[in-house]
């Protein structure tokens, strides 16, 4: 089933920045198609400017400010009041049983601003706006911290897989991701347990950095494939230390883990210990997307995948992997972590 989204497009829109569009269309039914899996949906989405989407913010929510996007929720998941900016409306047609969950509006100019800023490419900009919108759409918000962590989280998992990275755009991410840590765990040191484990961490450079588990006669000192592939990405530079600090949003002001993949052996599917999931909170922030892959059967097919859950079946190179995808804030919520300059503070 699908998600249809309609783009249309404000006054203020030059030429260029409509090719936006493709990005929005793809990351909204992306988030939706996950959220809802088999349930058709309609969305509604305007890329305007600044000038309108003040205008908006004024008069459905009372800022007289311009912002950088708005969700106005119908359908299963609240109606907004008043309904949302953007026309013809999409309710469902004839023969169309989806939900129309109602409206979404970014400003290109706030997200070219945005981009500048933070370092990355407009497009991945306006995909992180659509992701967070499309949420919004589907019952999310960011109110107190719990919701934030959940809400950057599921942003981050569909960032990913869609390939919006703030290296740039490459519909192939997600795959050599997992491909990568897979040929990783050939380098795996694993004679006591017998389990080799690959792992691969993506910097916001675009580069995978990878590690193996390397284990040793006295237990403790062995090391999982996570933390030797971002050890070592941080001490090549490309991580900044305590880069998570705490953070949910996958915002960064230093050198950033966009994404962690581990793979295994099988038959399930491998999470990290909770040594290494403490590390990644700590090093990579609590909405990292953290994949959790190993190889399937041939022939194997995506199984049930109820709502909320982020996983299924993907073909890489000539193999075929199981993997769900989490977040450090659902695989460890209280992590120790620093926050307002206090060392040593947990949340």
């Amino acid at each position: 089933m699908s998600c249809r989204v309609e783009v249309s497009f404000g006054g203020e829109v030059a030429g260029a920045a409509r090719a936006y569009g493709a990005a929005v269309r793809r990351v909204v039914a992306g988030a939706v198609r996950f959220a809802r899996p088999g349930r058709p949906s309609a969305v509604g989405a305007l890329i305007t400017g600044d000038r309108e989407i003040r205008r908006m913010n004024g008069e459905f929510r009372g800022v007289d400010a311009p912002t950088d996007v708005l969700s106005f929720p119908e359908g299963p998941y609240g109606r907004a009041e008043p309904p949302g900016p953007t026309a013809p409306r999409l309710e469902a047609g004839p023969g169309d049983a989806g939900d129309y969950l109602g409206d979404i509006a970014i400003s290109y100019e706030a997200a070219e601003r945005q981009a500048r800023e933070l370092g990355h490419g407009a497009e991945r900009e306006v995909a992180f706006l659509a992701a967070h919108g499309a949420l919004h759409l589907l019952g999310h918000d960011h109110h107190d911290a719990r919701r934030a962590d959940l809400m950057f989280a599921e942003q981050g998992k569909v960032l990913l897989y869609l390939g919006y990275m703030r290296s740039g755009s490459d519909p192939g991410t997600f795959c050599r991701l997992i491909g990568s840590a897979a040929e990783a765990a050939r380098l795996s040191y694993s004679p006591y347990s017998g389990h080799a484990v690959g792992a691969g961490v993506l910097g916001g450079d675009g580069v995978i950095h990878v590690g193996a588990n390397v284990e040793s006669a006295s237990f403790g000192a062995t090391c999982c494939a996570e933390r030797v592939a971002l050890y070592g990405a941080i001490t090549r530079g490309a991580v900044a230390a305590g880069a998570g600090g705490g953070r949910a949003d996958g915002r960064a002001d230093g050198p950033a883990v966009d994404a962690v993949a581990v793979v295994g052996p099988g038959p399930g599917l491998p999470t990290p210990c909770g040594i290494c999931r403490q590390v990644i909170a700590e090093h990579a922030g609590r909405g990292t997307p953290i994949v959790c892959a190993s190889e399937a059967p041939r022939g194997a097919r995506r199984g049930k995948v109820g709502p909320g859950e982020f996983g299924g079946i993907v073909a890489v190179g000539p193999r075929t992997y199981a993997y769900r995808v989490y977040s450090i804030g659902e695989l460890l919520p209280d992590a120790f972590l620093r926050f307002a300059g206090t060392p040593g503070s947990a949340d």
